[in-house]
């Protein structure tokens, strides 16, 4: 079995911590991959989802994440689409 998470949020969206304190966090905790998303843009509810801007950023970050951390966890990159 891979010890995994596949969904956790970050500061992009609802969550409190950076991606890169997530990833930090799985490998101290032993986790072999790590899967970060944030919830899609909604206009008629901002308060719990990520900025238009904020994806890009987001998806540029995870990307860099992925690079660096290569050789200790293998990062993967999602955004939730919430539809309504």
């Amino acid at each position: 079995m891979i010890f995994s998470d596949l969904h956790a949020h970050t500061n992009f969206c609802d969550g409190k911590n950076s991606p890169e304190e997530m990833v930090r966090s799985a490998i101290e905790k032993g986790l072999k991959r790590i899967g970060l998303v944030v919830h899609s843009y909604t206009d008629f509810d901002k308060t719990y989802c990520v900025t238009i801007d904020g994806e890009k950023a987001f998806k540029k970050e995870m990307a860099r994440l992925k690079t660096e951390y290569k050789d200790k966890i293998e990062v993967l990159c999602g955004v939730e689409q919430d539809v309504f």
